[in-house]
């Protein structure tokens, strides 16, 4: 199982871009919270859902997060 733990980049305010791998099965709580910089997040896996993100995991991130 292959995870982003939790708080891993929490209130990294230079992160601009991610790109979850396609082996990523869960997102940990506040994984990506406070990235106020945080402008596109690319999903290239299948094996993750809602459940299996945590809470809060994009909190704070940019309003105009592109999502793809």
């Amino acid at each position: 199982m292959v995870s982003v733990a939790d708080n891993a980049c929490k209130n990294y305010k230079k992160l601009q871009e991610v790109t979850i791998g396609a082996n990523v099965n869960s997102i940990g709580k506040n994984a990506f919270s406070g990235c106020t910089k945080l402008k596109k997040i690319i999903f290239n896996t299948k094996g993750l859902t809602a459940k299996k993100t945590g809470p809060k995991a994009f909190k704070g991130v940019n309003k105009k997060v592109r999502v793809e």
